[in-house]
Formats: C-alpha cells, sequence, structure tokens
C-alpha cells in the first residue's frame, strides 16, 4: 500500500506542470541585474540608468533613456544571452531560466516572447540598438505582466541593493 501511494505521488509530479512563478522572474532580474555596475563603469552612465533598471517592473512605468537600452545590452552580453548579432541565444537563455528555477515549459515561453518582441522590432528596421533594446525590454515587461509572472518591484529592488553591498 506504501508503495502505491509513493507511486501515485510520484505519477501526480510528473503529470503537474509547476506553474510558472514570480518566484522565477525574480531570480532571473536579480542575475540579470548582476553586471549593471560593471556596465555602468564600462559605458560612463549615470545613475539615473541604474534607477531605471530598478524602476523597470513597475507597472506602467516605461523606460525613456536610450543609455538604459545600451545598458541592458552590456548586461545581456556578459551573461551570455545574446548572440555575436545581438539576438537572442536561445540556447543560453534557456539554460539561463532554467538555472533560476523555470521548468522547460517557462523557459521556451520567455524565449517565444522575447523572440517575438525581436521580431516587432526587427534589427534591419532599427538604427539604434540600444533604442531597439529598450523597446524589445518593454514589449517583454507588458507580456510578463500580462501571465502575471511580475517579479514584487519592492522585494526586488531590496534584495538587489542588498546583493550589490
Amino acid at each position: 500500500m506504501m508503495w502505491l501511494r509513493l507511486i501515485l505521488a510520484v505519477a501526480v509530479c510528473l503529470v503537474i506542470p509547476v506553474e510558472p512563478s514570480k518566484d522565477v522572474m525574480h531570480q532571473m532580474a536579480l542575475k540579470f541585474g548582476k553586471p549593471i555596475k560593471l556596465c555602468q563603469q564600462e559605458l560612463g552612465a549615470d545613475d539615473s540608468v541604474v534607477k531605471e533598471f530598478l524602476d523597470f517592473w513597475k507597472d506602467g512605468y516605461v523606460m525613456k533613456d536610450r543609455q538604459t537600452g545600451c545598458m541592458l545590452i552590456c548586461m545581456a552580453m556578459k551573461l551570455e544571452l545574446l548572440d555575436s548579432a545581438m539576438e537572442i541565444h536561445h540556447g543560453s537563455t534557456f539554460a539561463f531560466a532554467k538555472a533560476h528555477g523555470a521548468d522547460e515549459a517557462m523557459a521556451q515561453q520567455i524565449i517565444d516572447i522575447v523572440h517575438g518582441c525581436t521580431t516587432t522590432y526587427p534589427a534591419a528596421e532599427t538604427n539604434d540598438p540600444c533604442q531597439r533594446a529598450v523597446n524589445v525590454a518593454m514589449c517583454f515587461k507588458a507580456h510578463v505582466h500580462k501571465l502575471n509572472w511580475a517579479p514584487d518591484v519592492e522585494l526586488l529592488v531590496a534584495d538587489f541593493l542588498a546583493e550589490s553591498q
């Protein structure tokens, strides 16, 4: 009887997927922010760019500074989430999402969202890669909010500031 319960419990775990959570996005956002100081120094960006990064997940917040886009590109490159053409690297992005708690379905959905956003703002039609990065990031954010995956902003900022000390 005990073996039957164990087998049933394992079967239920295999059949019922883990529901994507704000916690996964929280962990991904924290990791994505790790190279922010290094990129800020490399780009000579002022603190307003860091402020935009901290405000990013606020519902209704719109990034405006193209320099923030340059910062996003730098951070994504440091984390190897972009290829040499500055397009999403599917394998690295999938692994990044999985490493921060996403199941395979959520990791693939994240890639699909980013890919869809980059298709909406194709590089061939944009002369400014930094502005394109802002547009793609805002598109991604809108989709994540629709899915109710956006991390808690106050907790994220507190954790980010604590980790950067």
